[in-house]
């Protein structure tokens, strides 16, 4: 079955949208407009995504031509205000968000018909995402743009789903905990070693070795170190040496608490 081309105007032009745009161009579609308040974040969007014929690229929401679809790729917070504005124009057409956390229905203003277009992973300008590899996960006001976002989806991603509102925010908190949390742990541990002047990256083959794991066991099953052993006297010591850090201090403690508490091990004798 042939791949459905849709011309796409996206309404942001951070690092979600300039890796979901060069996604989709990717896979075939036409970005046909690019808008940003900075018009200067416009043109670097569409600079990535190279020379299209006749793209509209604005600080302008008026000046957004008509395409098939518009994906809002704004923060979760600025995405009631942008939708709010383009209902405002009444340009109507299908519209979607991005955002993990916010219900679809802030869109019932924007248009007729809305949804929710939501790549679960974290982005960076410069490092190109492999889509195929991404769950994505959607949800539309009505069938066809139901259909639409199902095509559009599957043009990137083996994996997309359907989801509701309610139930991705919980996803999305499972993320937060899993990739925000865990990356600022990394920060906490890099820099903890660098002021003892011990190289951080010697770190990285046993975060990798971590996280490999996650491929082949349940991270409760997984779980090691001193907490999972009941090892309370290498945790005592660990905790004199944090007494100077309180923020370490607490997160070490409140950690190994919930370990203590989740741990299949029996206590050590």
């Amino acid at each position: 079955m042939k791949q459905t081309a849709f011309s796409i105007g996206f309404i942001g032009a951070g690092r979600l949208a300039t890796q979901l745009a060069m996604g989709l161009q990717a896979a075939g579609h036409h970005i046909r407009a690019v808008y940003s308040r900075t018009l200067a974040s416009a043109e670097r969007l569409s600079e990535h995504l190279g020379n299209g014929e006749g793209r509209v690229v604005t600080n302008r929401l008026a000046d957004m031509p008509s395409c098939d679809l518009f994906i809002i790729a704004v923060p979760d917070k600025a995405v009631a205000d942008m939708a709010g504005q383009w209902g405002a124009l009444g340009k109507g057409g299908v519209v979607v968000h991005t955002a993990g956390s916010m219900p679809m229905d802030l869109l019932s203003p924007a248009a007729l018909h809305y949804g929710v277009f939501y790549p679960m992973q974290t982005f960076t300008k410069e490092k190109k995402v492999d889509f195929t590899q991404v769950f994505i996960y959607i949800e539309a006001s009505d069938a066809s743009t139901l259909q639409l976002l199902q095509e559009l989806g599957a043009s990137l991603s083996p994996h997309v789903a359907e989801l509701s509102s309610a139930d991705r925010q919980f996803l999305h908190l499972g993320a937060v905990m899993a990739c925000n949390f865990s990356n600022h742990l990394f920060d906490l541990a890099f820099s903890f070693l660098s002021r003892h002047g011990i190289e951080p990256g010697c770190l990285l083959p046993l975060v990798d070795e971590t996280v490999r794991k996650l491929q082949e066991m349940h991270p409760h099953d997984g779980q090691t170190g001193p907490a999972a052993r009941r090892d309370m006297e290498v945790i005592a010591h660990h905790l004199s040496m944090l007494q100077g850090d309180k923020d370490l201090l607490l997160i070490y403690k409140t950690l190994t608490e919930s370990i203590l508490g989740h741990s299949i091990l029996p206590a050590a004798k």
